[in-house]
């Protein structure tokens, strides 16, 4: 199932049925991609108008780094899918004797680490493209500065909606216990630097379009 081969329309069908796929993690990783296109377009259209020398380089390492994350944050969608759908074949895993147990206890644990982690980057790349959206803010094309803050303001609802399907696999992580104090510490950390670079990048937009 290659969701980002899918017409838009397909996707929202989709999600919007009774099927848990695609799900929260697939959709956060899709608003994120959507956020990384919107921030890379902006970064061109600013690179193809006067800019000046010194913020040329710059803009175009936006564009670089802009690439990586929407490529990631694609495979993100399908990745998340993926890592439900083994989760949800461990589940059904038979546990009637000691030996089929333990089998599907140490299959859960990695089932469980596996679908943590796949928010967890859709996390990581979101906030990227906050913090690229805050170095574009002053720079870009006036006529794009707009796109810059919807850039920030969906990738920043990305990271939130990821750390949800961050934490819901964390609860039930209970033998794990020194990975999930890592985990809430990184998110913690990561929550702090995303809203501040956040306010900051609407800041820098509103700026902006006050002088236009």
């Amino acid at each position: 199932m290659k969701i980002m081969t899918w017409p838009l329309e397909k996707f929202l069908k989709e999600a919007a049925g009774p099927s848990p796929t695609p799900g929260g993690g697939s959709a956060a990783a899709y608003s994120g991609a959507l956020a990384a296109a919107m921030l890379s377009m902006a970064a061109q259209l600013t690179t193809e108008k006067d800019t000046d020398a010194k913020d040329l380089h710059k803009v175009e390492d936006i564009v670089r780094e802009a690439t990586v994350c929407l490529q990631r944050l694609k495979e993100g969608v399908q990745r998340d899918i993926a890592v439900f759908d083994a989760f949800m074949e461990t589940l059904r895993l038979p546990h009637t004797t000691d030996a089929e147990k333990q089998d599907r206890g140490g299959k859960l644990r990695l089932a469980y680490f596996d679908a943590t982690e796949s928010p967890l980057s859709i996390a990581e790349n979101a906030l990227r493209v906050i913090e690229l959206a805050c170095d574009l803010a002053p720079i870009c094309n006036r006529n794009v500065v707009s796109d810059v803050g919807v850039a920030a303001a969906l990738a920043h609802g990305t990271f939130c909606a990821a750390l949800w399907s961050v934490e819901i696999n964390l609860v039930s992580m209970k033998q794990d216990k020194d990975y999930v104090s890592q985990v809430r510490a990184k998110c913690r950390g990561w929550r702090d630097t995303a809203d501040k670079r956040n306010a900051e990048a609407a800041s820098l937009v509103s700026m902006r379009l006050i002088k236009t």
